[in-house]
């Protein structure tokens, strides 16, 4: 009996062949799922513990080590630049859309840097609109430096509008320049975590210490995609190798 069924596994050379290259890039790619999720996890915690560090007071001189700086907690004195705002509009507070506020900000040292403000409603976009909003003077702000500038894929980004102040993400460099910042941070900008004094609004944007983490459910949709190859695999080979027994015995 044992005898009999081995000889009813008769995949063929070919299939077998076909097989195994791909059980084997399956099975790679699941382990390197396995790898990439282990270095997401690294840094995340790396970006967890530069949040939760004790802010810098002041801004190194250029050229940033953008990647060193980048969810670094920081708390810097100095004004905003009077007139200097910008709106980044389709931004959701509690299911409520809006807009998010950024504004140009010079630290006592003199170097300039884009605050992200907050979350602004619809009726409180414009300037004139909300007066009670306007921070003048010597003011010590809170946050977490971000990298500016498009993060995703050149063909996908959005067209920002300079001329109409209507940003779709933050361009540093060009923010930087409309505010006629003299001495701008390049690549980084400042996300508050709390405005200074008792102001309801704009209500402040920190960014969750959070990257999109899914290499585990790759690598086991990389594992089940082998394991279903194996079992086609078995079923073709035991299947053809009937097909030829029968063959076999009616000759």
């Amino acid at each position: 009996m044992s005898e009999g069924r081995k000889r009813a596994f008769r995949p063929g050379l070919a299939a077998s062949l076909a097989t195994l290259a791909a059980f084997t890039v399956l099975v790679g790619l699941g382990v390197w799922q396995l790898q990439r999720l282990e270095w997401k996890q690294g840094l995340i915690a790396d970006m967890r513990l530069r949040a939760e560090a004790t802010p810098i007071t002041s801004l190194p001189p250029e050229p940033l080590d953008i990647e060193d700086l980048s969810f670094r907690r920081a708390r810097l004195t100095g004004h905003f630049v009077a007139g200097a705002e910008f709106h980044l509009p389709g931004r959701s507070f509690q299911g409520m859309t809006g807009s998010e506020l950024a504004a140009a900000f010079v630290t006592e040292e003199g170097r300039g840097i884009i605050v992200s403000r907050g979350w602004l409603p619809p009726d409180k976009q414009e300037a004139d609109a909300r007066p009670e909003l306007r921070m003048e003077g010597l003011v010590t702000i809170e946050g977490i430096l971000r990298p500016s500038g498009w993060r995703g894929s050149d063909l996908f980004r959005p067209a920002n509008d300079p001329e109409k102040n209507v940003w779709l993400y933050y361009d540093g460099d060009a923010m930087a320049a409309r505010a006629g910042l003299e001495d701008p941070v390049q690549g980084l900008y400042l996300s508050l975590t709390d405005e200074p004094g008792e102001r309801p609004l704009p209500v402040p944007l920190p960014p969750a210490v959070k990257l999109v983490n899914n290499h585990l459910e790759y690598a086991l949709t990389w594992f089940a995609l082998a394991g279903g190859l194996i079992a086609i695999f078995l079923l073709f080979g035991f299947s053809r190798g009937r097909d030829r027994e029968e063959r076999d015995a009616k000759d």
